[in-house]
C-alpha cells in the first residue's frame, strides 16, 4: 500500500485556508477562565466544563492590553470590578486566530458586564440559600449588640487591600477594638 506524506506546513497551510473566512469576524463565547496570567496582556485558556465529563472544550485566549483597559473601564462604568481569575465565568466577544506554529486560539475583544453581573448574582443567591438552609442567615440578628462593639469578626481574604484598610481604620480609632480575622476567599471558585 502506497502512502502519501504531506509536509506539516502544507497541513497547517490548508487549515489556515479553511479558517480564513472566519478571520476578523467576531462572536460571543460563554466560558470559564483557566490558567490565567496577566503580563500587560492577559493570557488564559477558555474552558467549558460538564459536571460529569470535566473539561469538554478548551482554547487558548489572549486579551491585548489596550482591549483589557477598555474592558476594565466598561466594567467600572457598570459598577463592577473585572475579575479575571481561574474559575470565573465570562461572556466574551472573540475573534478566531490560527498560526502555523502556535495553532488555533482566540483573541478576546470585549466582555459583557451584564453577563458577569448575572453570574455574580447567581452565586450570591446560591450562597444565601445555603446559609438560610443551614440556619445561619439570620443568626447574628438574634444577638444583642452593645452600643460600641469592641470585638469584631472580619471575614475577608487575609492580606487583601480590603483587610488592610479595615484593620488600619480601626487601629487609628481611639477605641480599643479586638479584631478576629476569619480568612475567606472573596472571589473565584472557593468563594462559597
Amino acid at each position: 500500500m502506497s502512502r502519501r506524506f504531506f509536509a506539516l506546513s502544507d497541513v497547517t497551510g490548508r487549515i489556515e485556508a479553511l479558517l480564513a473566512p472566519a478571520f476578523g469576524k467576531r462572536f460571543w463565547v460563554r466560558a470559564e477562565i483557566s490558567s490565567g496570567r496577566e503580563r500587560g496582556h492577559f493570557y488564559c485558556d477558555l474552558v467549558e466544563t460538564d459536571p460529569d465529563r470535566g473539561v469538554v472544550a478548551q482554547l487558548r485566549c489572549t486579551i491585548w492590553e489596550r482591549d483589557l483597559h477598555r474592558i476594565r473601564a466598561s466594567f467600572k462604568a457598570a459598577g463592577l470590578e473585572l475579575q479575571l481569575e481561574n474559575g470565573t465565568q465570562v461572556g466574551m466577544e472573540c475573534e478566531i486566530n490560527f498560526h502555523p506554529r502556535y495553532g488555533l486560539s482566540l483573541t478576546g475583544r470585549d466582555m459583557d458586564p451584564a453577563f458577569a453581573l448575572g453570574e455574580l448574582e447567581l452565586r450570591r443567591r446560591r450562597i444565601l440559600e445555603a446559609l438560610a438552609r443551614d440556619g445561619l442567615l439570620e443568626r447574628n440578628a438574634r444577638l444583642a449588640v452593645p452600643m460600641l462593639p469592641n470585638r469584631i469578626a472580619l471575614v475577608t481574604s487575609p492580606g487583601s487591600a480590603a483587610c488592610e484598610d479595615f484593620v488600619k481604620t480601626l487601629s487609628e480609632s481611639p477605641f480599643g477594638f479586638r479584631i478576629f480575622l476569619a480568612g475567606a476567599a472573596m472571589q473565584g471558585p472557593d468563594t462559597a
